[in-house]
């Protein structure tokens, strides 16, 4: 028979114990960081008051539909150099609006969402000055002052085409 060999070194001096304890060590460590992240990064999308943007929709549904009933539609350009918005309307009015809503909407950074009074500069044309910047994607509402109607669209911008904003 062969004598059994010993092991002279103490436990910390050997690799599978720290091996072992190294596992459940890194799922506290990541556990921790990712309830700092939770706790400190909001996110922006989520409304307290859900229930009442949904009891909204049925007002924006029927805005929608004004907007249809009076075949409104718009083709908005953005000048980036010029640093300016213009704007054609087109559709059914008793009086043509002195000024127009344009808001838009980033899709992922409250932050980013902006609102422009567009002005009538001529027969149906109205501009505004650009005051940011416009790269990315975005959802584009236009109403009018009143909110009596609304046509959206969503585009990726900056373009050089123009965007149809329709019912």
């Amino acid at each position: 028979m062969h004598p059994q060999a010993t092991d002279t070194q103490p436990w910390y001096k050997q690799f599978w114990p720290w091996f072992v304890l190294a596992i459940p060590a890194t799922s506290v460590i990541l556990s921790m960081i990712f309830v700092y992240f939770s706790v400190n990064g909001a996110d922006t999308l989520v409304v307290d008051d859900y229930y009442k943007q949904g009891l909204a929709i049925n007002q924006q549904l029927s805005r929608i539909d004004a907007a249809t009933g009076r075949s409104i539609n718009a083709q908005l350009n953005f000048n980036v150099e010029d640093a300016v918005v213009a704007l054609r309307l087109n559709g059914e009015f008793s009086a043509v609006p002195e000024s127009l809503k344009l808001e838009m909407i980033h899709p992922t950074l409250q932050q980013r969402d902006q609102f422009i009074m567009l002005t009538k500069s001529a027969n149906r044309y109205y501009t505004a000055p650009l005051k940011f910047d416009v790269s990315g994607n975005w959802h584009i509402h236009l109403s009018s002052p009143e909110g009596d109607w609304l046509i959206k669209n969503s585009a990726a911008l900056p373009s050089t085409d123009s965007i149809s904003l329709i019912p």
